[in-house]
């Protein structure tokens, strides 16, 4: 049996593994590992989390499978007039910096909650993987686009504004 601190660009969370799950799971408990977490959540009175029954290497998310390849395929259909969208490979997605990094850019030009109309996506690309679409949830949408495109490019990020009009 494992008790977990887990945590994400939007913040902490109990975990517990239970024996019948932990001989699975056991490889993949390193501290600061970037992993992706299969479970229920349990909530009880007011404390929330994860009973984890499985826990795979984030090396693992860009896996061969039938995900559309082009971005105008995996673009959601959402009311917003564009889409920020970066790119990353599956090693930036295991760089803690790099994730720290990008974490302080959305919450630095995340802005008015009210004026948030640019919804964030990315694109995780293993080259010799189909593409996976991750969506950013709407508490790390924009409303400045231009600045934090240029901000995320001055960091060092592929991104690109993707325009959402039927144009």
């Amino acid at each position: 049996m494992a008790f977990l601190l887990l945590e994400d660009l939007t913040g902490q969370i109990d975990a517990v593994v239970f024996p019948s799950s932990y001989e699975a799971v056991q490889q993949e408990l390193k501290e600061n590992a970037v992993v992706v977490i299969e479970g229920k959540v349990e909530k009880r009175d007011d404390q929330t989390q994860i009973i984890v029954e499985a826990i795979k290497s984030a090396d693992e998310l860009v896996k061969p499978n039938n995900q559309p390849s082009s971005p105008s395929e995996i673009t959601p259909n959402l009311a917003a007039d564009s889409i920020i969208q970066l790119y990353l490979t599956p090693e930036e997605i295991c760089q803690l910096e790099r994730l720290q990094t990008l974490k302080v850019i959305l919450e630095e030009y995340r802005g008015n909650q009210e004026l948030r109309r640019v919804p964030i996506q990315a694109v995780v690309d293993g080259q010799v993987s189909p593409k996976r679409l991750v969506r950013f949830g709407s508490q790390f949408w924009v409303e400045n686009q231009e600045a934090i495109v240029q901000q995320l490019k001055t960091s060092g990020f592929t991104v690109d504004v993707l325009s959402m009009s039927n144009e």
